[in-house]
């Protein structure tokens, strides 16, 4: 995986565990925030937490089961974006992100998912990304709409977040 350059104070670099007390006190700092649209941002409890996910990304990368940037503004971590659920025989993966709030309502996240969805598509081994938002998430369901990508179809009761079921919306993107 290589360094994106998105412009002149947005990157997107390879997950290195230096990142993990940047990365942790984004999260730490908004937790109720980030647990109520986030699941897996509850196990997240300590820097070391964080070095240990970035590890087992770099574990996955190495396995090409996942692909995961961490998105820099100014130099510093600012967020995650990646593409999980890998099919590369049949050339579609799902995107998932997350941004610290302080870097939110700038355009950062749209910027970066425009040069990843770019980037992917340019390399020929992606033809569709999909995004999967939950319902009520306006600030992601803006940014897939910003970032080119169409609503497909609603999944009723898709995502169970404390103990209620909620819907989700899954959008795409199509090479070419």
């Amino acid at each position: 995986m290589e360094d994106l350059k998105v412009d002149s104070v947005i990157e997107l670099r390879p997950p290195l565990v230096e990142a993990a007390p940047y990365l942790f006190k984004l999260i730490n700092q908004e937790r109720q925030f980030f647990e109520r649209w986030l699941p897996w941002a509850t196990a997240i409890k300590s820097v070391k937490d964080e070095a240990f996910f970035l590890i087992c990304a770099q574990k996955k990368i190495a396995d090409n089961e996942l692909w995961l940037w961490v998105i820099y503004y100014n130099q510093r971590p600012a967020g995650i974006i990646d593409l999980h659920q890998l099919d590369l025989t049949n050339r579609h993966g799902q995107i998932g992100y997350w941004l610290g709030r302080i870097y939110q309502k700038h355009g950062i996240m749209t910027a970066s998912l425009n040069k990843l969805t770019d980037y992917l598509f340019a390399t020929d081994r992606l033809h569709r990304l999909d995004l999967l938002i939950e319902a009520s998430n306006q600030t992601s369901y803006a940014v897939a709409q910003r970032a080119g990508f169409k609503q497909q179809t609603v999944l009723r009761d898709y995502l169970l977040r404390n103990q209620v079921f909620c819907d989700a919306i899954l959008f795409s993107k199509i090479a070419g």
